[in-house]
């Protein structure tokens, strides 16, 4: 099964999971470009643990050493250069943290499936592929497809300026991790109004009513 296949029609097995008791872990990467099959690498991870209402501020925030250049055209989004990770920590180093942090907790992302299969390409053999096929995996940029399907984008800057979420460190993977925190709380209480939603199964389920999910990702990887 592919890997978006895996995320979007994983079996739904956390009926038993109240959106209201779990702990969400909110993540993002900044990578060297877009393709992961194509030796680019992840460059930095970030992470931050909330409630489905707000944040407790237990975050992972790590540079990393992707073992190759960095293109120009890459930093100019992120900012990161080859000097900043000079001396980094690998991936596979990083890894035991990053798995250890996610726990048995619903993992969140906008466009998560990009920052994931990263993470999938870069550490295969590894105890995270394990996690990730076993966790909820939960897709802002889906959700909000779904619960705003007349929005022009669904990119994150632009959904952070229509419900006046403050933009602050965007193409940082803790700037974004914060911004996709604030962004979720949102999506959270309107899916509960207009879907009904109780469960972690509910909200992973109303994401396979975006039909046009392909659009979406499409847009969010060209500027992620």
């Amino acid at each position: 099964m592919n890997i978006i296949k895996q995320f979007f029609f994983k079996e739904f097995k956390f009926t038993n999971r109240d959106i209201d008791n779990e702990t969400f872990v909110v993540m993002d990467t900044e990578t060297t470009g877009l393709n992961s099959h194509l030796q680019d690498k992840i460059i930095s991870v970030a992470a931050v643990k909330t409630s489905s209402t707000e944040l407790n501020y237990e975050t992972y925030d790590q540079l990393v050493d992707p073992q190759r250049s960095i293109p120009s055209s890459s930093t100019k989004f992120h900012g990161i250069t080859e000097s900043d990770v000079r001396g980094m920590p690998t991936l596979k180093e990083c890894e035991p943290k990053i798995t250890k942090f996610f726990g048995s907790h619903t993992i969140v992302g906008h466009n998560v499936a990009f920052d994931l299969t990263f993470l999938k390409d870069g550490l295969k053999g590894t105890e995270i592929i394990q996690t990730i096929k076993q966790n909820p995996v939960l897709d802002t940029l889906l959700l909000s497809g779904v619960l705003f399907p007349n929005f022009e984008s669904h990119e994150l800057s632009f959904l952070c300026q229509k419900f006046k979420i403050p933009e602050k460190n965007r193409h940082t993977a803790l700037g974004d991790v914060m911004m996709t925190a604030e962004l979720l709380f949102i999506l959270i209480q309107e899916a509960k109004k207009m879907k009904a939603v109780k469960t972690i199964t509910d909200l992973i389920y109303i994401t396979r009513q975006a039909k046009h999910y392909r659009k979406l990702q499409k847009e969010s990887f060209e500027i992620h």
